[in-house]
């Protein structure tokens, strides 16, 4: 048996090595542009958002570029998001989906067909950008001819365990997906924090053929993209090209925000996809299985191989963090450790079952 779980363990490390070699390789500098060739809309689905556009419209407008639009979407909110966009003095324009219209995809595809942008930008209505956002972007479409080109998302730590927990989560995330992508398989992005030529949106026709899966306008669009234009994705490393969001403030949001992210899984056909699902399942369960044979039969190999997992792991999560600039606690991270079979487990199952609550709505 202990040959099993050190066999899984054993490609889990294999794999989680080409992840950091992957993660070492991308370069974090940037030269800024002194003639931008471009003009950038910045596309904004929201529902249900008062408490945050302020901050967000705040942010969109400290900007540090003046080639830009804001277009925000709004997808039937029934808050008082409308009247605080009114209130606002910043100059933006506001689209309404129409009776019969709703989702995401839908408000995006709304937006993009009305920008007049060369380069589409989305973020979240919950997000704050730092105010070299652009720049970096236009560095990647002007110097590196990108069709696309997709950033970090910083949870922001509120001081509570919670936060903290999902900042270390939420790391591995990032630094897969764009380790992944500089290996040539792309697998995840956020939509969150994403720009793409509206001219290659057009030509992989957008969201046509996933517009009915609720989540995914992301990750649909970059392997379309991506399949078209493989050499010309890229994952934005530095700083300045994050932007920072709010940690869930209760487990209820948690779970309905993980749930609609793993509704995508069985969508995504892509043989490294299906694989790498099953290598974190497999080898969670064979970290559950080894940390219990240890304590029934003591076996030195299955120990290195428990111990190698723990760094490395904790080495990408590390890098990650610092890229966000993040700091990386020793405290949290055993304790991340040891809750996220429990987490793999959970979402796992509950990705093929069941519906989850959304903005309001279910799915």
């Amino acid at each position: 048996m202990s040959w099993i779980i050190i066999a899984i363990l054993g490609i889990y490390l294999f794999w989680l090595v080409i992840m950091l070699f992957g993660w070492l390789k991308i370069d974090s500098i940037y030269k800024e542009v002194s003639h931008s060739k471009f003009f950038y809309s910045i596309i904004v689905p929201f529902r249900n958002e008062s408490e945050h556009l302020p901050t967000l419209l705040n942010s969109l407008s400290q900007l540090n570029f003046d080639r830009y639009e804001i277009i925000l979407v709004n997808d039937h909110s029934e808050d008082d998001s409308i009247q605080v966009i009114a209130e606002s003095t910043i100059k933006l324009k506001l689209i309404s989906l129409p009776e019969g219209r709703s989702g995401k995809k839908a408000a995006l595809t709304v937006g993009i067909n009305a920008a007049k942008g060369d380069i589409i930008v989305t973020t979240d209505a919950d997000c704050q950008h730092h105010p070299n956002w652009l720049k970096v972007f236009d560095y990647f479409f002007n110097n590196m001819k990108a069709q696309m080109v997709f950033g970090g998302v910083a949870l922001i730590n509120n001081g509570k365990l919670f936060s903290k927990l999902q900042q270390v989560e939420f790391a591995p995330l990032i630094g897969v997906g764009a380790a992944s992508l500089q290996l040539g398989l792309p697998t995840m992005c956020n939509g969150a924090n994403l720009a793409f030529r509206k001219l290659a949106f057009e030509t992989v026709n957008g969201y046509d053929g996933n517009e009915h899966i609720a989540s995914g306008d992301d990750e649909f669009l970059l392997a379309k993209i991506h399949n078209q234009f493989p050499k010309q994705v890229f994952y934005a490393k530095q700083a300045d090209a994050r932007v920072t969001t709010a940690a869930c403030k209760t487990l209820g949001e948690f779970y309905n925000q993980r749930k609609r992210w793993a509704s995508k899984w069985s969508a995504n056909n892509g043989i490294y996809k299906s694989m790498l699902a099953v290598l974190i399942f497999c080898s969670t369960g064979a970290t559950v299985a080894a940390i219990f044979h240890l304590f029934v039969d003591y076996s030195a190999l299955l120990a290195i191989a428990l111990s190698l997992k723990l760094i490395l792991d904790g080495f990408l999560i590390y890098s990650v963090l610092k890229s966000l600039q993040i700091p990386f606690s020793i405290l949290i991270y055993p304790l991340a450790q040891i809750l996220y079979p429990i987490y793999v487990l959970i979402f796992g199952i509950a990705a093929n079952f069941g519906n989850y609550s959304w903005k309001g709505r279910r799915h």
